[in-house]
């Protein structure tokens, strides 16, 4: 999981585009301690896409939905429904 730290340049901030109009609130997943996306990327994702919700999962690795029951119950949900869980939102399994 280390290999990714460091890796040849460092993270920069995410500076979100314009608004895209007329697709659908989005779920985005993002764990808080990623090494190269940043946690505020999700956000920054979620403000170009009106109606979007960030799931965030407390940890630091690119695998949320294989590992944490909240994440693929909250993913499931979205992809059969169409529901969003609140804002603000965290897993921490």
């Amino acid at each position: 999981m280390a290999g990714c730290l460091g890796w040849p340049v460092p993270a920069q901030p995410v500076k979100a585009g314009a608004p895209v109009h007329g697709a659908p609130p989005a779920l985005i997943v993002q764990s808080t301690h990623q090494a190269l996306a940043p946690h505020g990327a999700g956000p920054a994702m979620a403000a170009q896409l009106p109606g979007s919700v960030v799931l965030s999962r407390e940890g630091d690795d690119y695998s949320m939905f294989l590992v944490s029951k909240c994440v693929q119950d909250a993913t499931n949900r979205y992809l059969t429904t169409t529901a969003l869980p609140a804002p603000g939102t965290t897993c921490t399994d």
